[in-house]
């Protein structure tokens, strides 16, 4: 062609001279474009090999169709959550929370949470899904998902020595693979999503492990408390023990010793002790006195003169006696002026006047006698009332010591009272608080069944498959041509 395309110029211009040069570049160009295909050549390709395009393009529709009918359909249920990022402030009083520093850590905790295996199991249980053909038949075959190795399950038998326990924990694998979580980085919103063969069971098990998440949160805040609620219960037995043991020694030490309470003995010891050392200055008193008036009878009973003794001065019988000796004397002195010593009339007058001396002098005899008795009883009086006295004090000093033992048992009667009115106090706090969920979670839009699939995506596995059918024609029909 670029020969040509020379040749051509020659024959138009005859009288130009061409160069060298200008030739070759000429036969250059011409071979480039000669071997350079263009979108004519491409579409003549495709429209040559239309048939066999677009015999690929239906297999592709039909590889489409043949995946649609064989895979189970699945359906996706999705429960929102919104949850705050919160958390139990520890240096606070139990119930005081606080939002967190790191809130990317605190969502990545919550994936890891929403997504472990022990809310799983909880979610089993709740459902019973160990039992519902909906979710032990799905998915996949279930010999197939429990062992790598098929010999295992090759008998019925085989099959039925896995324990509960076991199957638990292989169906928890299960479930996990149908969930999916998202969210929480751009927003508070939690989209928990679960993809089963039924559109119910998606939407029971989305929410069933929304409730298990908000359970667990509830649980662990309140755990704490849970924990300080037993220990409180036991610390309130033991000291509930200690205060009936400390106040019935209290009851049995004051019923032992006749106590009505710290200080009441020594109050009314302090009393009789008073009201004794002033009946003991009167009896000290009387004896003094008493001994006074009987030691001067005996100093002048010594000289034989008792008359200028007040005590016998004053007594009223003294007195008579001692006038009729006065009247009986001065009837001797008469008689004896009159008559001899030896007259009758006064002999029987000096007999008279000594039986009046001997009457005077029995009477004072009598009152010595007297006096001498009152000096002893005011002597045994005062005798009695130190006596009582030092009894008494000897009691105070009892009561002291009693009272102080007394005074140690109401001290701890009296303390366990307060700890266990104080520990019964917080018990009844922190038991209210325990009654009383605490959450960050809230459930903005529960799941609810979606007929719809979620896969196969029927419409998307359609025109991929057509296009990847219609470019594998395309392709192989390039390599032909």
């Amino acid at each position: 062609m670029g020969a040509k395309r020379v040749n051509q110029s020659l024959e138009h211009n005859p009288g130009k001279e061409v160069s060298p040069y200008s030739t070759s570049k000429a036969l250059i160009e011409g071979v480039s474009d000669e071997n350079q295909p263009g979108l004519l050549d491409y579409w003549r390709i495709i429209y040559k090999h239309k048939w066999s395009i677009l015999a690929f393009t239906v297999l592709g529709i039909l590889t489409a169709i043949l995946i649609i009918k064989t895979t189970t359909p699945l359906y996706q249920s999705t429960s929102r959550l919104l949850v705050e990022p919160i958390a139990q402030n520890k240096q606070a009083s139990l119930g005081a929370y606080e939002y967190v520093k790191s809130p990317r850590l605190f969502y990545q905790t919550q994936y890891e949470i929403i997504t472990s295996r022990n809310i799983a199991k909880q979610v089993i249980r709740n459902l019973d899904l160990l039992n519902d053909k909906r979710f032990t038949s799905s998915i996949t075959d279930e010999k197939e998902m429990f062992a790598p190795d098929k010999s295992f399950f090759s008998s019925p038998m085989a099959h039925a020595q896995l324990s509960t326990s076991g199957k638990l924990e292989l169906y928890v694998d299960k479930l996990l693979n149908g969930l999916r979580v998202s969210g929480g980085s751009d927003s508070q919103i939690f989209n928990i999503k679960y993809q089963a063969v039924e559109p119910m069971l998606a939407s029971d098990v989305a929410n069933a492990v929304a409730d298990a998440y908000i359970n667990f949160g509830v649980t662990s805040r309140t755990k704490g408390a849970v924990q300080a609620t037993d220990w409180l219960t036991q610390q309130e037995d033991e000291l509930r023990v200690k205060l009936e043991n400390s106040e019935a020694k209290l009851q049995e030490y004051k019923n032992t010793h006749r106590m009505l309470g710290t200080g009441s003995n020594q109050a009314i010891s302090k009393t009789k002790l008073s009201s004794l050392a002033k009946q003991l200055i009167a009896a000290q008193s009387s004896r003094s006195d008493a001994e006074v008036r009987y030691n001067q009878i005996l100093a002048i009973n010594n000289k034989g003169d008792l008359n200028s003794i007040s005590s016998i001065l004053n007594n009223n019988v003294v007195v008579k006696l001692k006038q009729a000796e006065l009247d009986q004397a001065r009837e001797v002195s008469e008689l004896s002026q009159r008559y001899g010593a030896k007259h009758p009339k006064l002999v029987t007058a000096k007999t008279k006047l000594r039986q009046a001396k001997k009457a005077v002098r029995r009477v004072v005899n009598q009152i010595v006698a007297n006096l001498r008795k009152e000096v002893e009883l005011t002597k045994a009086r005062e005798q009695k009332i130190r006596s009582l006295m030092a009894r008494e004090e000897a009691s105070a000093r009892d009561y002291q010591i009693k009272d102080f033992q007394l005074g140690k048992l109401e001290q701890a009667a009296a303390y366990n009272r307060r700890m266990y009115e104080e520990f019964l106090a917080k018990a009844s706090d922190i038991e209210s608080k325990t009654k009383f969920s605490v959450s960050n979670i809230t459930i903005l839009d529960p799941a609810h069944p979606i007929f719809k699939p979620f896969s196969p995506n029927i419409k998307r596995l359609l025109i991929l498959c057509t296009i990847a059918g219609a470019f594998l024609g395309v392709f192989l029909a390039f390599l032909r041509g």
